[in-house]
C-alpha cells in the first residue's frame, strides 16, 4: 500500500505505478503481456508470493511501489498482505517472467 505522511492512501503516487510500469498510462493496458526486464528501473525486486504471484517492488522517490503481475497486467499490490515466510526473491528475471507467463494460460 502506498501511504502519504498522514497515513492516507497516496492517489497520485498510487496511480503513477501503474504509468511507470507499463509507460502507457493508468488506463492503457488493455491485453496481458509480458514485460521486458528493461521497462523496470534499476533497483526492481522481483519476488514471488505463495509460489506463483510475480510482484515487483520498485523503487521511485525513497519509496517502493509494489506491482502484481499476475495474469500479465500489472496492477498496485497491498504489501500488507506479505508475511515473513509467505515470499521470497525470484531465482531470476526469467524464473519471474515464466509465473507471469504460466498465470496467463490459466
Amino acid at each position: 500500500m502506498i501511504l502519504n505522511a498522514a497515513g492516507v492512501v497516496d492517489v497520485v503516487l498510487l496511480n503513477l505505478s501503474y504509468a511507470l510500469v507499463h509507460k502507457k498510462g493508468v488506463k492503457g493496458l488493455a491485453e496481458p503481456r509480458i514485460p521486458q526486464l528493461s521497462e523496470f528501473s534499476p533497483g526492481t525486486e522481483f519476488m514471488v508470493k505463495e509460489f506463483d504471484v510475480p510482484l515487483a517492488r520498485i523503487p521511485k522517490d525513497g519509496r517502493s511501489i509494489w506491482v502484481n503481475w499476475y495474469g500479465g497486467k500489472p496492477h498496485p499490490y497491498d504489501v500488507r498482505m506479505l508475511k515473513g515466510d509467505n515470499n521470497w526473491p525470484a531465482e531470476s528475471f526469467e524464473a519471474w517472467v515464466a509465473l507471469i507467463e504460466a498465470s496467463i494460460s490459466q
